[in-house]
């Protein structure tokens, strides 16, 4: 049924189908160039498609000579345009010199003079549009390209072979307009081409939207479970890993320690040395906790320089131990605070459930109590107890 509507009013369509996907190109290019690399070659490329398609439907207004070669033309160039948009969106580094070299013949193509008759001129075209076709194959090969776009990629080379043999196949001095079912072949297969390399570039360009919004995500994620400063996880994340352990903990009935550190004269560091010496000492000590824990240990920033150990099948006087560990590393610690070194101290309350059945509420403010009478008692010590 397609093949007895009017040829021109299919090249029509086509130059119709081709534009719309150039302003969805241009649009994503204004929109995204920044993070998709390669879109304003693509958007270049596929309105070197629309020309050619515009070029074919209107072809009787144009001169014979021009009417065959410029389609052909716009061909090189606009495949051409698509491997520069694959190769920066795929990082692949590639050689320029093949794609000047065809630039060069199509133009000396379209200025050479009669004496050397329109079909050699027509032959250089389109073995140029030919060889931008295998390059670009070459490089889609060689780089580490997605399947989905080599796949188009076949088709659209696959259509293109098929379009030059059904032109060759025509009888030369026929009118373009009167090749009949041949024209219509020939202009559906053109745009099976172009639209297949244009599914591809689609595919690859929205796959790598998905991906970096599904990084984004991620990102937000840890930013909202992770304190920025520290690296430690941040009240909500506490509470998130919390929430699991307490679970277990009081399914097989297992001792628990929470742990709260408190930097000493905290405020006098940041006055003496300014905050972004403050901000050093908070991510070395830190650290430190880190470094000094077991790996099933959970550390957080609680708020300023207030730190929250959580050390589930621990009890009270493991807990004193390790809490040991951590003040004598504290306490050795020197700062290099610009105009001289300095050195911090560190404070713990904490409180040990041997039974894992007390809330997180009333195990934090036991360990916080603990904490305020370590302050008071002269700072850089351990006080905890546990349930009786």
């Amino acid at each position: 049924m397609i093949l007895q509507l009017d040829v021109r009013t299919i090249l029509f369509a086509n130059f119709a189908y081709s534009a719309v996907v150039m302003v969805f190109l241009a649009v994503f290019s204004v929109a995204g160039h920044r993070r998709i690399a390669g879109l304003t070659w693509w958007t270049a490329g596929f309105l070197m498609v629309s020309l050619n398609f515009l070029l074919l439907a209107l072809r009787d207004g144009i001169p014979l000579t021009l009417s065959l070669l410029l389609p052909h033309a716009l061909a090189v160039l606009g495949f051409l345009l698509v491997k520069e948009g694959i190769a920066r969106f795929y990082r692949i580094r590639r050689r320029l010199w093949g794609d000047a070299v065809l630039v060069v013949l199509v133009i000396a193509a379209l200025l050479l003079t009669a004496r050397r008759g329109l079909h050699f001129r027509l032959a250089i075209v389109v073995l140029s549009a030919l060889s931008a076709i295998l390059l670009t194959l070459l490089m889609i090969r060689k780089g580490r390209t997605s399947r989905a776009l080599r796949l188009f990629y076949y088709v659209s080379v696959a259509a293109q072979l098929i379009r030059l043999w059904l032109g060759l196949s025509i009888p030369s001095g026929t009118k373009p307009m009167e090749a009949g079912t041949s024209l219509v072949l020939i202009s559906m297969l053109f745009f099976v081409s172009q639209m297949t390399i244009a599914l591809g570039l689609v595919f690859i360009s929205v796959q790598r939207l998905i991906a970096e919004q599904d990084k984004l995500m991620e990102k937000t994620r840890e930013l909202s479970l992770y304190d920025e400063l520290t690296g430690l996880l941040n009240r909500r994340g506490f509470q998130a890993v919390y929430q699991v352990e307490e679970r277990r903990i009081i399914r097989h009935n297992l001792p628990v320690s929470l742990a709260v550190a408190d930097l000493d004269r905290f405020k006098s560091v940041n006055d003496s040395y300014g905050h972004d010496v403050g901000d050093k000492v908070l991510r070395t000590v830190a650290e430190t906790i880190k470094d000094e824990l077991r790996g099933g240990d959970v550390v957080a920033r609680w708020g300023g320089e207030e730190f929250l150990i959580f050390q589930p099948e621990t009890d009270d006087t493991a807990c004193r131990a390790s809490l040991e560990r951590v003040r004598r590393k504290v306490e050795t610690l020197t700062i290099d605070g610009g105009f001289r070194e300095f050195g911090v101290t560190i404070s713990f309350g904490f409180y040990t459930v041997l039974s894992g059945t007390m809330d997180f509420d009333t195990i934090l403010k036991y360990a916080d109590d603990n904490l305020y009478r370590a302050k008071n008692q002269g700072r850089n010590r351990i006080i905890g107890d546990s349930e009786i």
